[in-house]
């Protein structure tokens, strides 16, 4: 694997996690601000409008990582076989993820659009993080 290939890949595994923190953020801030009351409510409001912000970023650059490797011919994210065989193994991931998350909103007191929201970014952020830790794996080196 060539030294461009290393550091677009090194740079996806990056952008993906800080993805998966900034989903998680993003959706337990706003559960925070709609289920406490105070200064929690307010933490929560922050920590939502952080991850909410972090996660747009976070897409775009990775959106452009990915799409640089493509054109560059170090990897294709979508396209080549290891590739397919990491999205089906991150989906365990994702799976667990999305169960943590369930239990999360069954926690929680009251009814809300939001708690619905839970499982959902413990799929993504489980997804993301199973395929950063396969990938590592795979490729043998952090």
């Amino acid at each position: 694997m060539s030294a461009l290939a290393r550091h677009l890949r090194a740079r996806v595994r990056l952008f993906a996690l800080i993805n998966a923190g900034a989903v998680v953020s993003w959706r337990g801030g706003e559960v925070l601000a709609a289920h406490t009351q105070g200064l929690i409510a307010g933490a929560g409001f922050v920590l939502s409008g952080i991850g909410l912000a972090l996660w747009i970023v976070s897409a775009i650059i990775l959106t452009g990582q990915v799409l640089h490797a493509r054109k560059a011919g170090a990897f294709d994210l979508f396209r080549e076989s290891w590739a397919r065989q990491l999205h089906r193994d991150a989906l365990v991931g994702s799976a667990a993820g999305a169960v943590a998350g369930y239990a999360l909103a069954l926690a929680l007191p009251g009814t809300g659009a939001e708690r619905l929201t839970l499982p959902v970014a413990g799929a993504i952020a489980g997804f993301l993080a199973a395929w950063v830790a396969l990938d590592v794996r795979r490729d043998g080196r952090g």
